[in-house]
């Protein structure tokens, strides 16, 4: 749909139908159309999406053991992404857990 006047059936309105100058009712229509546009989030057609790790290779990666890993992920000191039963961690978090380690 190209604008959101498409989007309205006037028979279906007809029952409740407030009248509005054509102007204001324009000008209400271009400010939703802006902000359907605004609302978009922008993809960038270069970047691509960020690696996951297992948690057996994030473990192996910060040096720790499965059960220490389940335990910082619970105490918020790294952030798991959870697909369906699968726990995986996203390489950005895996870094900021190693420069966390390092401080």
């Amino acid at each position: 749909m190209d604008s959101l006047s498409e989007m309205f059936n006037l028979n279906e309105l007809a029952p409740n139908v407030v009248q509005i100058p054509a102007s204001l009712f324009q000008k209400m229509l271009a400010k939703l159309d802006e902000r359907k546009e605004n609302s978009k989030p922008e993809k960038s057609k270069d970047a691509e999406p960020e690696r996951l790790f297992t948690r057996k290779e994030t473990a192996r990666m910060l040096n720790v053991s499965l059960v220490t890993l389940s335990s910082y992920d619970s105490k918020g000191f790294i952030k798991s992404v959870r697909i369906g039963r699968r726990v995986l961690y996203r390489a950005s978090a895996i870094q900021g857990a190693l420069k966390d380690r390092r401080a």
